[in-house]
């Protein structure tokens, strides 16, 4: 058979071609998820209850007692939030980055504000860098990772409602069908995954398991999910039983079983260390086990009629597939458990059906974007204009790039302010008052 050295030139080139624009992308994906980030530390760190509780984390990581007594010390300013105070203390151990982060930068710098933005940057970073080795191993999926960032950095910008995790905060069934909507289209600061809170860089870090996965390296991207929990410990547990679910439905034949004894670890921190302990006093924990078996013990049953099917599918397809099928049926699902559930200890309840739904429904939207991302690109590739990314994520680096400075610019003036709630701030949320008069005792107890 006699080759054709023009065809062959051509395919050289636009190899070459490709390479080139997968190494640009490689510096425009962290660049504009780092713009992204910018943007929301610019609105983000500000006096709320979250901000004082997760650097307050360090100090009871390192410090216990000093941290149980400046809380002791201030729990009549919440005195009517126990069910809260409990919820917060049974996930006290569950973000081991943030809490390492925030007490190292408790001791390095003297001002509260400065440690509390150089603790976040840090654990974000740390996040990056793992996600940016799983996209750098996962160069066919480059692309798609750069629409992918660049879509979910594009709608951080946009002014609308704030999304709650309480999927059911609203008397209205229509607006708690519009909070729904914005999880998904807007997360905002608290749930995108370009955000700079633990199960945000969870998030960043999921999207480069996915590339992984998706390029054929499974192995590498379990190794990737593990990591996941260090920065979020009951959320990555979770993300781990789901992709392994997935893969005993759908490959079983490729489920590498010397994930056993790491799997059995994972399992261990996650009903150890993780906020999951809150599920103790209620019932919510008995029905959440019973989901799990019978969701792996069905996984396992099914796979004889699915796999067939499934397995010959693309990866990338089938995954998408399976997470808005399970987002379909299972946030339904978790609203009317919670409905129906005992409000004697309501905060159990919430975390376990509500409070997991908003982050599935997060979670499951970043897979199927990726997924959409993938079908683009390879509409692309067929007509050879696949160069055609480029501008749009260079684009996108522009505007949300200016959407930060300008973020930046406006609040910088405010920050120290803003760091230090008001009296009527701190009487609306007694929380907030709680920890950020325990943060501060703290402080001046370690200058």
């Amino acid at each position: 058979m006699t080759s054709n050295p023009g065809q062959g030139a051509r395919f050289s080139r636009r190899e070459s071609s490709e390479r080139g624009l997968n190494r640009l992308l490689l510096i425009l994906i962290p660049l504009t998820v780092i713009a992204a980030v910018l943007f929301f530390l610019s609105v983000g760190v500000t006096g709320k209850a979250d901000i004082f509780y997760v650097h307050w984390l360090g100090y009871r990581l390192f410090e216990p007692s000093a941290a149980q007594a400046a809380i002791a010390a201030h729990a009549d300013l919440a005195a009517g939030e126990a069910y809260e105070i409990v919820r917060r203390e049974a996930s006290a151990t569950n973000y081991p980055v943030i809490s390492l982060s925030s007490y190292f930068f408790a001791q390095l710098t003297g001002g509260l504000t400065q440690a509390v933005l150089a603790a976040h940057t840090a654990a974000f970073l740390l996040g990056l860098a793992i996600a940016m080795v799983g996209f750098c191993r996962a160069r066919s999926l480059v692309a798609p990772v750069a629409l992918t960032v660049s879509v979910m950095a594009l709608a951080a910008l946009p002014v609308g409602p704030s999304p709650s995790d309480h999927l059911m905060i609203h008397p209205s069934p229509l607006h708690n069908l519009i909070n729904l909507g914005v999880l998904v289209l807007s997360p905002g600061e608290a749930f995108s995954p370009l955000g700079f809170w633990p199960k945000s860089s969870l998030a960043l870090v999921m999207l480069a398991a996915l590339s992984l996965r998706w390029a054929g390296q499974a192995r590498w991207a379990y190794v990737l999910l593990f990591t996941t929990m260090a920065f979020h410990i009951s959320l990555g547990g979770l993300l781990l039983a789901a992709f392994l679910m997935m893969d005993l439905l759908m490959r079983p034949r490729q489920v590498d079983y010397r994930l056993i004894v790491p799997m059995a670890v994972a399992g261990l921190l996650l009903f150890s260390l993780s906020q999951w302990s809150i599920l103790a006093d209620t019932n919510a924990g008995w029905f959440f086990a019973g989901v799990v078996t019978v969701g792996v013990v069905a996984c396992r049953l099914a796979s004889r009629w699915v796999a067939p099917r499934m397995g010959q599918i693309p990866v990338w397809k089938s995954d998408s597939f399976t997470a808005a099928i399970a987002t379909i049926v299972l946030v339904p699902t978790a609203m009317v458990a919670y409905a129906i559930s005992a409000t004697d200890n309501p905060w159990g309840p919430q975390s376990v059906y509500l409070q997991l739904a908003a982050r599935m429904i997060v979670l499951a939207f970043s897979v199927v974007l990726l997924g959409l991302s993938c079908a683009a690109v390879n509409w692309l590739h067929a007509r050879h204009a696949v160069w055609s990314v480029a501008p749009v994520v260079v684009t996108a680096l522009i505007v949300v790039g200016y959407g930060a400075a300008g973020s930046w610019w406006w609040q910088a003036r405010t920050l120290e302010g803003r760091m230090h709630p008001s009296v009527e701030r701190q009487n609306a949320d007694p929380v907030t008052a709680m920890y950020y008069n325990a943060v501060r005792d703290l402080q001046k107890a370690n200058p």
